[in-house]
């Protein structure tokens, strides 16, 4: 399993979880509940934690090149969202 973690600091962690968890529900598996939400992409899994401080990202796949492609897209989306406070996203892999 190829994972990876990213802390992004926001103060609207749970306001952006719930957008990228709805965001996707369109085309494939999503949901957000009580501070935390799951995107089932083809390529792996992103597990979301809404802290008061961090939206903790954490992508599970089964490939170096897969765990690649969850975190550009999740990555992508979250900065569009995060237009208005722009937020660094950095992966730390394990």
């Amino acid at each position: 399993m190829f994972t990876s973690v990213s802390h992004v600091a926001t103060d609207k962690a749970e306001r952006f979880m719930t957008q990228l968890c709805k965001h996707f529900a369109h085309k494939i598996p999503a949901s957000s509940e009580n501070g935390s939400g799951r995107i089932q992409f083809e390529a792996g899994t992103c597990l979301l934690e809404a802290g008061p401080e961090f939206l903790t990202l954490r992508v599970e796949a089964g490939s170096e090149d897969q765990r690649n492609t969850v975190e550009e897209v999740v990555k992508s989306h979250l900065e569009r969202f995060m237009w208005k406070e722009p937020a660094e996203i950095t992966w730390n892999r394990a």
